[in-house]
């Protein structure tokens, strides 16, 4: 190089340059990549190559930037700087270069926050793409100037650009750019709450990207339109239009499209929660069905009936529903539907409390499965009898049968089937309380959540392992996975899953003693459910604020918040809602020795914990109260209390947890009243 630079050869010293570059980049040393593209520009420029010195220039940014998003965050302004500089250089000489560069100084901006300048490159780039008659790079331009305006929470402008840029890629059918102006365009109609517009834009994105076999692209998309399904806004409109329509004429005399709108409604209160009138609307399809004679329309329809049962936990109806499914796919030779109804009718089995039964069906699946060496089939038994192991406290095999499915689903590469093996599993280990072996396999079904970009499940597994950091006392790390759960959240713009983490981490810094940040994490969530105008929600968030309260010292406060809890979940009939808050009322009262008034509280909290036949919250209440009266010597009281436990276990088979706590009860009993 010395030599070739001596001799004045300069030409052959830009070539080696650039081979040397060439070595850098390789090596992933990209600071002498940087370093050695400035010595290119010192001899291009003593060479009076000021278009080739432009490029060097323009290079030298893209690795400028290449080195910030590895964590120099300050090579930010030196990218700027030489992009600025190959502007310069090159000016109008070459339109294609100079909206490249003009675009990327917008990206720069953009990242910067500084919304006005990113709209003002974006701009003169789109210009310039428009006089070379570069439709794809209008479009993109067009996109670039939607999502300036998205950052300024200027929906309406937004829409007009990703509008533009659709259009433009639909000319050029551009099936990823169409792809994703439908998602910007849906998580705009998102934003304006017009969640009909936004369903149709996602639901066209989502065909694209299943068309395109972009499955990390597919899960973000469905993650959004779970969002607008869950809304009270959007499911409310959807029933009343469904509602309309069935009762027009015409629907009645088309028993095709009557069905059709059955289904559609069946969906929408299924997600809403509303299981009366979901109940109501299966049972009518399956008349339906049994009329036409359509078995396998009969057997869907069964199923569906099946699930709603099982949620308002009528499992003796929710059995029937699912064996008379289960018969008719038989007949039919459906391995497919049977495989999926195995699980679910497994469950309902577990929760009745006919485990025999459920052991049957999943051996005699098993055993099916190994004949047709449906290998999907042979995972999900391994899986029901992990869980069946489980609920027999048989943790060897649990483990054994999880590993099992778990193999299945590594040797065919499906990850997000290996990460719901590694949450059984995890599962397993927190029942155990074997809280490193928990830790593990938490780990494990979180990196694989992450690689997929499945964000509800990233929350619910740093949820778990921020818990996990509760058991082993490591705060720090608490802390960290909370606020993770927190920003996976976010990431997928749903309130729900947003305010559980806010409350995770309320309660989090509230233990910790930090109450200003653990009010400032409740007030959070108690805004987002009052703009969701959520009552369960904001009773809840009352709740919270209610505890926080209460820990201050601020007795009369705290009652304040439980009662409007109260008042809320009262008029909405969630029982649960009002059994927690008539326990926490009553506790208020017994901390203040005022018994007649927390046993009148207590009373109505049993009432309501018995009206949603929630054994074990109720069993965990009366023990609760139970411990409160040993430990102010009203150990008649106790025993009362006490006594309705084990009544409530004998009915329930007398489960060995239950009877354990029941015994450790006692056990307390007895030593405090010796003493």
């Amino acid at each position: 190089m010395e030599s070739l630079t001596s001799s004045g050869q300069k030409t052959q010293v830009v070539t080696k340059l650039q081979d040397l570059e060439e070595l850098y980049f390789q090596w992933k040393r990209m600071d002498k990549v940087a370093e050695t593209i400035l010595k290119t520009v010192a001899v291009l420029e003593d060479m009076g190559d000021k278009t080739s010195a432009g490029v060097c220039y323009a290079n030298l940014a893209g690795v400028y930037l290449q080195m910030a998003s590895e964590g120099q965050a300050e090579k930010v302004d030196e990218a700027e700087a030489n992009f600025k500089k190959a502007l310069e250089v090159i000016g109008d000489s070459d339109k294609r270069r100079n909206s490249y560069l003009l675009g990327s100084l917008g990206n720069i901006y953009l990242n910067k926050n500084q919304l006005d300048m990113a709209w003002e490159y974006y701009e003169k780039s789109l210009k310039t793409m428009q006089e070379l008659g570069d439709l794809l790079g209008e479009a993109r331009g067009y996109a670039n100037l939607g999502n300036v305006r998205g950052l300024q929470k200027n929906w309406d402008g937004a829409q007009e650009q990703y509008f533009k840029s659709l259009e433009l890629m639909e000319k050029q059918e551009n099936r990823p750019g169409i792809a994703q102006q439908c998602e910007s365009l849906g998580d705009v109609f998102i934003k304006k709450d017009e969640f009909d517009q936004a369903e149709d834009y996602l639901m066209r994105a989502s065909d694209l990207y299943e068309a395109m076999k972009e499955q990390g692209s597919v899960q973000e998309v469905q993650n959004k339109l779970m969002f607008i399904f869950s809304q009270p806004k959007y499911l409310e409109s959807r029933k009343q239009q469904i509602r309309e329509t069935l009762q027009k004429p015409e629907v009645e005399k088309d028993s095709k499209l009557k069905l059709a709108l059955l289904s559609d409604l069946g969906n929408v209160l299924f997600m809403a929660n509303d299981w009366d009138e979901a109940g109501e609307v299966a049972k009518e399809t399956v008349a339906i069905h049994e009329k036409s004679g359509d078995k396998g329309a009969l057997s869907a329809a069964l199923g569906n009936l099946g699930s709603i049962l099982m949620q308002k936990q009528d499992f003796a109806g929710s059995e029937e529903s699912y064996a008379r499914c289960i018969e008719l796919k038989e007949e039919l030779k459906d391995q497919k539907g049977l495989q999926d109804l195995y699980s679910s009718y497994l469950n309902v089995l577990i929760m009745g409390g006919k485990m025999e039964n459920a052991e049957k069906l999943v051996k005699k699946s098993l055993k099916a499965n190994q004949e047709s060496k449906n290998t999907p089939g042979i995972m999900f038994d391994y899986r029901n009898l992990g869980n069946l192991s489980l609920q027999k406290t048989d943790w060897l095999n649990a483990e054994k049968n999880y590993l099992k499915a778990l193999e299945i689903n590594t040797q065919s590469g499906n990850k997000a089937e290996m990460a719901e093996d590694n949450r059984n599993i995890y599962n397993l280990y927190l029942q155990k309380e074997d809280w490193n072996q928990a830790e593990k396999f938490a780990l494990k079904a979180l990196a694989l959540s992450e690689e997929i970009k499945d964000y509800r499940n990233v929350c619910a597994d740093c949820r778990i392992l921020g818990n996990v950091y509760v058991e082993k006392k490591e705060r720090s790390k608490q802390e960290v996975y909370y606020k993770k759960a927190l920003e996976s959240s976010q990431a997928l713009n749903d309130p729900k899953e947003i305010l559980i983490d806010l409350r995770y981490l309320g309660k989090f810094n509230m233990e910790r003693g930090y109450r200003e940040k653990a009010g400032e994490n409740f007030q959070q969530a108690f805004d987002l459910s009052s703009k969701l105008n959520d009552k369960k929600e904001i009773a809840e968030d009352y709740r919270n604020l209610g505890n926080l309260a209460f820990s201050n010292g601020e007795r009369k406060e705290a009652e304040q918040f439980y009662l409007k809890a109260l008042e809320l979940t009262r008029e909405v009939g969630d029982f649960m809602g009002a059994g927690q808050d008539f326990t926490y009322l009553g506790n208020l009262k017994f901390k203040d020795y005022l018994f007649e008034d927390a046993e009148s509280y207590f009373a109505q909290a049993s009432e309501c914990f018995e009206k949603t036949k929630s054994w074990t919250s109720l069993i965990k209440f009366e023990l609760t109260v139970a411990r409160m009266e040993i430990l102010v010597s009203r150990y008649d009281q106790a025993d009362e209390y006490i006594s309705k436990a084990r009544k409530i276990a004998k009915d329930l088979g007398d489960p060995e947890p239950i009877m354990k706590a029941i015994q450790e009860i006692e056990k307390l009993k007895d030593s405090v009243d010796k003493k």
